[in-house]
């Protein structure tokens, strides 16, 4: 997070320079230094759920970045390869806002705010919504189907951007 709008190749040379100290922790990697455990990040991404930090995790700093959540769906939005990091009602993914925001009947009827974009678009929504619907639950159903008719889920990992919505004064 930055409150700097920085021109993209200043942060493509800092997001270089971050990238080799993560491996060795010089401004130049080489050779087969890394500070980063790569096998304890697979691990994370193969026992949480990226989506709501829930899952075998074990210490205080996981609650504090579960408490950071809400904070962090609100600067962010998320081009979905995968859809398994991605919140689909809570992150903005599918056009302007998250569908929380814009399906609020809707989301009164659904059985887990915290679902990812993954298991929505393999189970279908049908799955996680109560089973009677107000006519105005129906109405968003239908809006929310044509929102998510074009999407496509691909191998890969979902990426982040951040996005706020307001800029900063100074």
């Amino acid at each position: 997070m930055s409150a700097l709008q920085l021109a993209q190749g200043t942060v493509t040379v800092v997001d270089h320079c971050h990238c080799h100290f993560l491996w060795s922790g010089t401004c130049i990697a080489g050779g087969s230094c890394c500070l980063v455990a790569w096998d304890k990040s697979i691990w994370v991404r193969e026992s949480v759920c990226l989506v709501t930090l829930k899952g075998s995790l074990h210490g205080d700093h996981w609650w504090v970045l579960r408490s950071l959540l809400p904070l962090y769906w609100a600067i962010n939005s998320y081009d979905v390869v995968d859809g398994r990091a991605t919140a689909f009602w809570l992150d903005e993914w599918c056009g302007d806002g998250d569908f929380a925001s814009r399906f609020t009947s809707l989301l009164s009827h659904c059985t887990d705010v915290n679902t990812s974009v993954h298991d929505i678009m393999t189970d279908g929504i049908s799955t996680f919504l109560r089973s009677r619907l107000s006519a105005a639950v129906v109405v968003d159903l239908l809006l929310l189907r044509v929102a998510t008719a074009r999407v496509y889920l691909f191998m890969g990992h979902d990426i982040r951007r951040y996005a706020p919505t307001i800029t900063p004064r100074f």
